[in-house]
């Protein structure tokens, strides 16, 4: 009985190498490309604190200390004793982006001696967010994103 070979151009002992390298190199490819979705989502995360630190000094630089209105409303003023609007005003831009807002941490300072917010003292707005990775296989568990801005008040 004479013994039909499946592939005729490739030797017995090669058969199964052809389904290996192939299973090796679809494991590597997927890893990559898993890589780069995971690092252009931490780059959004990471765009969006920013955004969030520039609208809260945004915020605070237009309503400083001689805007009138009430604390309830978007048009209350900002001050170093009250700043709950600044906070507000970060977390709903940085909570476009897919980020569980209640981690982001909104860190406001007025270091301009006395703590002013009159106009021309500063104000500093940093945003802080414990990174969430999509995929478990990255592990940054230990991973904080900062992003900060800081402005005068003009108003």
């Amino acid at each position: 009985m004479i013994r039909k070979r499946i592939h005729p151009n490739l030797p017995r002992r090669r058969r199964g190498s052809t389904l290996f390298e192939f299973t090796l190199s679809a494991v590597i490819l997927m890893m990559v490309i898993f890589g780069i979705l995971e690092m252009a989502r931490l780059v959004m995360v990471l765009n969006a604190l920013g955004n969030g630190a520039r609208a809260g000094v945004r915020y605070a630089i237009v309503h400083g200390g001689d805007r009138t209105g009430t604390l309830g409303t978007s048009s209350g003023p900002s001050s170093s004793a009250n700043y709950t609007q600044v906070q507000t005003a970060a977390k709903n831009i940085a909570g476009a982006a897919p980020l569980n807002v209640s981690n982001i941490t909104v860190t406001v300072n007025y270091p301009s001696a006395g703590s002013c917010n009159t106009p021309g003292c500063l104000v500093q707005v940093k945003v802080a967010y414990p990174y969430d990775p999509f995929m478990t296989y990255f592990t940054f568990s230990s991973l904080t994103l900062h992003s900060s801005a800081e402005g005068a008040i003009v108003f």
